[in-house]
């Protein structure tokens, strides 16, 4: 069942970024300028950026690559998305921890030969802009006993770049929490790829 869909897009000087529930509602946005590397962001319920949903605040943590703390406005910290540093040629995860750094899953790559695919078509100028039409990414979330509660899908695009989350099973309360924000974040950082 389709949970959320996310949409990467460029407007002007600016990367946006919009999640849409299965009803077509937007649930979250987020705007960031496109040379702007500052190491925090601000997603907000709405596009015109009035109610505030989450921030979030990239910290390089070993052994992570790199480890992104979720923070809501009245709750404080609520979850970690977490890089793993693996062979960049070869596959894509992600640690997921809810409050208090308790592990609440991982998301991995389903498919390791698209990620090789992708990285050797990306060599050939011309055929670098086709691989978004050939070549997309599924990535599954799994609890850490190993059940998987959602999947995140590159849908095939030429130009824009757009995502699902599709729900395998009945979530917790915050893993609903959690996952949303920090998918949003997982497809910003693999959208380049496919």
């Amino acid at each position: 069942m389709l949970i959320a869909d996310i949409r990467l897009g460029f407007t002007g000087t600016a990367f946006t970024v919009t999640v849409r529930d299965a009803r077509g509602r937007v649930i979250g946005f987020s705007k960031r300028k496109l040379f702007n590397r500052q190491p925090m962001q601000t997603l907000y319920r709405d596009q015109a950026s009035s109610a505030l949903w989450y921030t979030y605040t990239a910290w390089l943590q070993p052994p992570y690559k790199v480890m992104f703390v979720l923070e809501h406005p009245e709750k404080g910290e609520i979850g970690r998305i977490a890089q793993v540093k693996t062979n960049a040629w070869w596959n894509a995860r992600y640690d997921i921890f809810g409050p208090h750094e308790r592990p609440m899953g991982t998301l991995r790559e389903e498919n390791s030969w698209v990620k090789v695919g992708n990285s050797l078509l990306g060599m050939i100028p011309v055929l670098k802009y086709l691989t978004g039409l050939m070549l997309n990414p599924a990535y599954r979330i799994i609890r850490p006993d190993g059940t998987p509660i959602a999947r995140l899908t590159k849908e095939a695009s030429l130009l824009g770049r757009r995502f699902a989350i599709i729900r395998l099973t009945e979530l917790t309360s915050t893993e609903a929490e959690v996952l949303i924000p920090g998918l949003m974040l997982v497809a910003q950082m693999e959208a380049g790829r496919g």
